[in-house]
């Protein structure tokens, strides 16, 4: 018989007491749409403790991959490494404060699930990990997807705990920037973006911080009523370290947002009117893949137009510009400045010269 996971069977369940009202017994039914729209109404309205929606599936998620491992020592290993490490760095983030994206999680799980791959694999032919030699790791690389190589940090850690001798995945060189939007086509999308009011406006304003500001789909979806500042002539929002100004007709974009508000029980939660982006559950904000999904409808394609629009940046400004501007690592910046040809060496020894 399958197991009700409706919003209203579910009700039913918990009040002929079928069901505890617990994380536990809801984590043990089908993880669909109504279940996670329920449990996030039960937390905003106090009745389930809060937590992570991310790190309860990478804990989830370590749980699978510890039960299919069998051998004892390994799967001590893989116990310290999963919860010590990945799931601690995890936690920590959250407790900062510090928004943890699908893709995050996601990443982290994939670690630990190739972790748990390559122990079988050393295993499959009567290795120890403490025996494995670097011509197991690469071996072990060549015979499979990509995604083996995620098990680098399992061998750092390994290594950190003086299990193997110093193993590790070759390093990949990546172009920084693969593929970029023709600069003509950005401005074309901008000026559309900028003067169609047929588009609802967070979808414009998500736009126009991919196309002219280079900002990540990870921090719009994050974004908050906090970020920006309005004394009711001049708008700035915070990207970034930056409080950037918002000319119009942007600025009044941004007033208009949240354009999709949470209504009913949802609504009525404690910051349901905390994000510019709000999403369909209670408390949370809109899901990075939705943006992506929308902007794509209206022909965006948000990794190529954002790379256009950094190598732009890039080749007209300083690195610690862009860095603060953005929001990226100063390293970071100085990679796309050099990917776009740009020339700041000079720049710091040009303004300590011009300082009076």
């Amino acid at each position: 018989m399958a197991r009700p996971t409706r919003g209203v069977d579910l009700l039913a369940r918990f009040a002929n007491g079928s069901l505890d009202l617990t994380h536990g017994a809801l984590d043990d039914l089908d993880a669909t749409p109504s279940l996670t729209h329920l449990r996030s109404l039960l937390i905003a309205a106090g009745i389930l403790p809060d937590r992570d929606p991310h790190v309860a599936s990478l804990e989830a998620a370590i749980d699978r991959a510890l039960a299919r491992v069998e051998h004892d020592d390994d799967r001590r290993f893989l116990t310290s490494f999963a919860r010590w490490e990945v799931l601690y760095k995890l936690r920590r983030r959250h407790a900062r404060a510090s928004a943890i994206t699908p893709s995050t999680a996601k990443n982290a799980a994939t670690t630990v699930n190739e972790a748990a791959r390559f122990l079988h694999a050393l295993r499959d032919q009567d290795i120890e990990l403490a025996d494995a030699t670097q011509a197991h790791v690469d071996h072990w690389l060549a015979c499979g997807a990509h995604a083996r190589r995620n098990v680098n940090a399992f061998l750092r850690w390994a290594d950190r705990q003086h299990i193997t001798v110093e193993l590790s995945v070759p390093h990949l060189r990546r172009e920084i920037a693969p593929r970029s939007l023709d600069q003509d086509q950005r401005w074309h999308i901008a000026r559309r973006l900028l003067s169609d009011a047929s588009i609802a406006s967070g979808d414009r304003v998500a736009g126009i911080l991919v196309v002219l500001y280079a900002q990540p789909l990870t921090r719009i979806a994050t974004l908050q009523a906090d970020h920006v500042k309005d004394d009711g002539n001049d708008l700035h929002l915070t990207l970034g370290t930056t409080s950037v100004l918002m000319p119009q007709p942007m600025a009044d974009l941004v007033r208009a947002l949240p354009h999709r508000r949470q209504h009913g029980t949802s609504g009525q939660s404690a910051n349901a009117h905390q994000w510019l982006f709000p999403g369909r559950n209670a408390g949370h904000h809109l899901h990075v893949e939705t943006i992506r999904i929308r902007l794509a409808a209206l022909g965006i394609r948000a990794r190529d137009t954002r790379t256009a629009a950094l190598l732009q940046l890039a080749a007209e400004l300083p690195p610690t510009v862009i860095a603060d501007l953005l929001g990226i690592h100063p390293n970071t910046a100085v990679k796309w400045t050099k990917a776009a040809g740009g020339d700041w060496s000079r720049y710091a020894a040009s303004r300590a010269t011009q300082a009076p």
